[in-house]
């Protein structure tokens, strides 16, 4: 074979291979919008159209935070939940109602009973997903209230309370305790509170709510122990004994933020 034979089939030869290597065997360029994430072609990997693929989008904005913070941001770019409910805000409400203060932690809103009474001599208390009433009143409005309410009479001793800021994403969760009166609340480990209620200057009974959006813990002569219109998120659960059945009260809230509203 000639010489220049030899060049041309050469030159041939890696003109074919780098033609068969682009056109069957390499990586095709595409914008990532033609891309889909999955067979049915529902979805393109980069549905933000930002130019990167929404994984790796989604992992270097979410780099070095914490895993409530990464939570939210997720939930927040599908528009959705990710096992742990939406990002969506609402209050939540402690209410406490001892013979005396000292039964409030020091951060709470505390006031007389009597300060509060109206013109029958009784302080009403209701609660919702959003908003909280304490103070004298001709009767409850029952329409449309999808909340807790109690009655106290004002010479009963004191109302304290707290308002939170709070989402889905975390909910507070409440834990309370009906224990012996030689039992500390300490003992149970950190966060609890002890609430204790003297017989002298009521009926003796605790009366104890626990919803999504606020716990009530105290004396009253008269609740709404269901809810007015009740849905699966929303149900109350309700428990009262005397200080002849329980010697004190531990309880705490977890997570709650330090804001108050």
């Amino acid at each position: 074979m000639k010489k220049g034979a030899i060049v041309i089939t050469i030159v041939s030869i890696i003109l074919f291979g780098a033609f068969a290597f682009s056109a069957f065997s390499a990586p095709q360029w595409h914008p990532l919008q033609w891309i889909a994430n999955d067979t049915a072609g529902s979805k393109s990997v980069d549905s933000n159209n930002n130019g990167i693929i929404d994984e790796a989008d989604n992992a270097h904005a979410l780099n070095g935070v914490d895993g409530s913070t990464i939570l939210a941001k997720l939930n927040a770019q599908s528009g959705g939940s990710s096992g742990g409910g939406s990002s969506e805000g609402f209050t939540y409400t402690i209410v406490l109602v001892p013979t005396g203060p000292e039964s409030c932690p020091n951060d709470f809103t505390k006031v007389s009973l009597g300060s509060l009474q109206g013109y029958n001599n009784y302080d009403y208390v209701v609660v919702t997903k959003d908003n909280a009433f304490f103070g004298g009143l001709y009767n409850w409005d029952w329409r449309g209230t999808n909340g807790f309410k109690t009655r106290i009479p004002s010479s009963w001793g004191y109302l304290c309370f707290k308002k939170y800021s709070v989402n889905k994403v975390s909910p507070p969760t409440a834990t309370v305790l009906g224990v012996p009166m030689g039992l500390s609340c300490d003992s149970l480990g950190a966060g609890y509170h002890d609430f204790k209620l003297s017989s002298g200057v009521n009926n003796g009974y605790t009366h104890i709510i626990q919803t999504s959006y606020g716990l009530y813990i105290g004396m009253l002569d008269y609740w709404s122990y269901y809810n007015d219109a009740p849905t699966t998120e929303d149900m109350l659960v309700t428990q009262w004994y005397h200080t002849t059945h329980v010697g004190h009260t531990c309880w705490r809230v977890d997570n709650v933020n330090a804001a108050t509203i």
